[in-house]
């Protein structure tokens, strides 16, 4: 029986699918670079946000998957493991609409000061509600960059709470995201100038590291709101403080980090105007249950020879 090692947890669902069909050995930690001999042998990985360079890889010598759920695999070397043509799992577009409805929480708890009014009416501060210094999201310009499956679906929704919405993508599909009412922007500093909210929906790539920087916050409208559920390289956080701290931006809400996870000390962690989740945002119990059911039959379908088209590296998809 072929041996997958769990090195992050695998959701229910996709678990009852392996059981009975190859033998999980469970190691949960939190990096690979040693680990007991027994497990190097195995057949399969299940990792979740653990680093996979080449070295790590070099540990498995009968490795013949790589599985994530998700479909963020920005913390593996895919071009490592396509030289030892090792397929890459990923459960890509199944975690959509969740992720798209978190960035709405996010733009309205940013726009409206939810964890201001929360902390105000806690300390029993109800005077806090004639300040009306909150913004509606109708008619609010929203710029995304990027509009693959997660931004598309950010598009929808806020196209329902009558924004007008354009994107950035080099990318993208203009015919069908027009269909929806989603414009095209060919410039990214075109975008950040005119749109009242920015959603980052982007890789992080070599090229998408670091994208938005000091630079392009200033950019950004005054008083211009920045959302975050992509990943934490793609912003410079130390001039988001900044912008945050001196007024350029009205606020933001973040779900990623740099580094994961993020220091208590974190300077974004102290200002008010910042709303904050722990990258949780594709983690709803309904994405769980979809996206481990796809990761397990992923790994089915590999071990058994099957052509699988959801992977990093599509070009072993078979």
């Amino acid at each position: 029986m072929k041996k997958i090692v769990l090195f992050s947890r695998l959701f229910p669902e996709g678990r009852r699918l392996l059981e009975g069909n190859v033998k999980l050995l469970e190691h949960y930690c939190d990096n690979l670079e040693d680990i007991p001999d027994d497990l190097r042998q195995a057949d399969g990985i299940l990792v979740g946000n653990q680093k996979i360079s080449a070295q790590t890889l070099e540990q498995f010598p009968n490795l013949r998957l790589i599985a994530k759920q998700g479909s963020g695999y920005d913390n593996i070397d895919v071009e490592a493991a396509d030289k030892r043509r090792i397929p890459v799992i990923i459960s890509a577009g199944v975690n959509a609409r969740a992720v798209a409805e978190h960035v709405m929480m996010l733009m309205l708890a940013a726009s409206r000061k939810l964890i201001q009014y929360d902390s105000a009416v806690r300390c029993g501060n109800f005077a806090i509600r004639s300040t009306c210094q909150e913004q509606e999201l109708y008619g609010k310009k929203l710029g995304l960059i990027g509009c693959g499956n997660i931004g598309f679906q950010v598009g929808i929704y806020a196209k329902a709470f009558g924004m007008e919405v354009t994107a950035f993508d080099p990318y993208m599909d203009c015919a069908e995201t027009e269909k929806q009412g989603i414009a095209w922007e060919a410039h990214l500093e075109s975008l950040l100038c005119v749109s009242d909210i920015i959603s980052i929906h982007v890789p992080l790539t070599r090229q998408t590291k670091g994208m938005v920087g000091r630079e392009q916050l200033t950019q950004m409208k005054k008083h211009a709101v920045l959302v975050n559920c992509s990943r934490g390289g793609i912003v410079d956080e130390e001039a988001l403080y900044e912008v945050l701290q001196n007024g350029h931006l009205a606020a933001a809400g973040i779900d990623v980090f740099a580094r994961e996870p993020a220091e208590k000390g974190h300077p974004l962690f102290t200002l008010p105007n910042v709303v904050l989740t722990p990258h949780a945002a594709a983690l709803t119990r309904e994405s769980s249950s979809q996206m481990s059911r796809m990761t397990a039959e992923g790994i089915l379908a590999v071990l058994q020879g099957r052509p699988w088209k959801c992977l990093a590296n599509p070009g072993l998809a078979g």
